[in-house]
């Protein structure tokens, strides 16, 4: 059942962490959810908000056919258990197959696509990557010119696979984009250059040629937590934070909760887009629309947004608080978005934005407390039970949370009481740093976030300012 109450969170917790069959990595993960009905509809891709209708389809059979040839690919092209790909896509299904085939090869390393050439360049020095999958020369965008000005300066980069999405155009579209390819100077790089999709074909979809068991300490994924700032996810971090989010909306009926639509538009390249609009459904088994390669920014997305939610019958969406409040200003006229139940968002809502959004759409808000340090979520508001005014929710299950004094010296002093703010720290299965602070309890370090805030007698977490 959903959660309901911080007694809720802690009666699971009566059974062992070890015996709650969580898997042991993404794939396995993804393997779960897809074994409820290899025949359901795991993704749904459309190009342009105006045509949300013309989309591209991928049964769950389909999505890990695709996500085995990747990891294959990239393995014959060297990528090991410690080698680095980098991802500079868009919301496009290949970001998807290669965030999974690329852990389960080695690491992913998704990129902002805005990065500018020199930093792009940075990034890929400091992780040593190995393989950089990015875009083809594509109308209107310079992805690809970008990676083409820097690939020599980064001396560990052997491939780069390139993305044609002129495949997702309808067929004058397509052939006036393939005319114009045509005029672009062949690759001068010393990486080798290969199609994505033509080089992924040659590969079987079955079974990983690598045979290789991926452990659950295994280094997953390099996201960027702030700018400049790297964190280290392994699979257990991923796995584990997405099992956590579902414990909040899952009924205990596998089929029930895979008949479910995400909305995918957040970027892939995100930390949270990845939890909300890539693991949590997959693991589920449920269906991810993944709306324009810019998400929620694309042409005609929020414009479109209720009669999307109406066609795709979108159960479940995630949006900062911007977007939140761009969607309830954007009128439903005659959409009828009747299966959505769900708005996870990050941070406390105003009290008239969550419930004018409510009354207009007909979802709950859940606020929660997205943290890039703790796989993106750390709190969330109960699906099931009371939604407090100003608070981001109840820690996840197996989590540990607690709000502290600190003296002037940086070091623990003491708990604070219910009401009291202090500084948030956390421990658990999804918190990625390393070091930390330790308070002297004799089990490990804590995370100790920018964050201050308070909690109530319930349980309730509300942040009040980031220091």
């Amino acid at each position: 059942m959903a959660i309901s109450s911080l007694a809720d969170i802690q009666a699971i917790e009566q059974i062992y962490f070890e015996g709650r069959g969580i898997p042991a990595n993404t794939l396995e993960a993804l393997q779960l959810g897809a074994g409820i009905n290899p025949h359901r509809i795991a993704l749904r891709f459309f190009l342009q908000g105006e045509a949300y209708n013309d989309e591209v389809i991928y049964t769950y059979e389909d999505l890990l056919y695709l996500i085995t040839q990747a990891a294959n690919m990239f393995h014959d092209l060297g990528i090991g258990t410690d080698d680095v790909v980098s991802i500079l896509l868009p919301n496009v299904p290949q970001a998807l197959f290669t965030l999974f085939g690329g852990q389960a090869a080695g690491i992913v390393q998704p990129l902002a696509t805005s990065l500018p050439a020199e930093a792009l360049a940075d990034r890929l020095r400091q992780a040593a990557t190995k393989l950089l999958v990015t875009m083809a020369p594509f109308p209107g965008a310079d992805l690809w010119q970008r990676v083409e000005a820097i690939a020599d300066d980064v001396p560990s980069l052997e491939t780069i696979l390139r993305v044609d999405l002129t495949h997702y155009l309808g067929r004058w579209p397509r052939w006036g984009a393939k005319w114009l390819n045509r005029r672009v100077p062949k690759p001068k790089t010393r990486a080798r250059v290969l199609d994505f999709g033509e080089t992924a074909r040659r590969y079987p979809p079955e079974r990983l040629i690598s045979q290789r068991i991926i452990r659950a300490g295994d280094a997953a994924s390099l996201f960027e937590v702030e700018e400049g700032k790297t964190a280290v996810y392994t699979h257990t971090n991923h796995v584990y934070t997405a099992w956590a989010a579902a414990q909040n909306i899952v009924t205990g009926d596998r089929e029930a909760d895979a008949d479910h639509a995400f909305f995918g538009g957040l970027p892939l390249y995100r930390i949270e887009g990845y939890l909300w609009g890539a693991l949590l459904p997959f693991s589920l088994g449920a269906t991810l629309v993944l709306g324009t390669p810019l998400g929620y920014a694309g042409d005609g997305v929020t414009a479109h947004f209720w009669d999307i939610a109406q066609y795709y019958k979108i159960s479940r969406l995630a949006a900062p608080p911007d977007v939140i409040q761009t969607l309830r200003d954007t009128p439903v006229g005659e959409a009828k978005p009747d299966a959505l139940q769900y708005a996870f968002c990050d941070g406390a809502l105003p009290p008239d934005l969550a419930e004018q959004f409510e009354v207009q759409s007909g979802a709950k808000v859940l606020p929660g407390y997205w943290l890039a340090e703790a796989g993106s979520l750390a709190a969330v508001s109960p699906a099931a039970g009371e939604q407090r005014s100003g608070s981001v929710g109840l820690r996840l299950p197996y989590e540990a949370l607690r709000v502290v004094v600190l003296g002037e010296d940086g070091r623990y002093q003491r708990d604070c009481q219910p009401h009291e703010t202090g500084a948030i720290l956390l421990r658990g299965p999804n918190v990625t740093a390393t070091g930390g602070l330790d308070i002297g309890d004799g089990q490990g370090n804590w995370l100790l976030t920018s964050d201050t805030g308070w909690l109530d007698a319930a349980g309730y977490l509300y942040c009040v300012s980031t220091v």
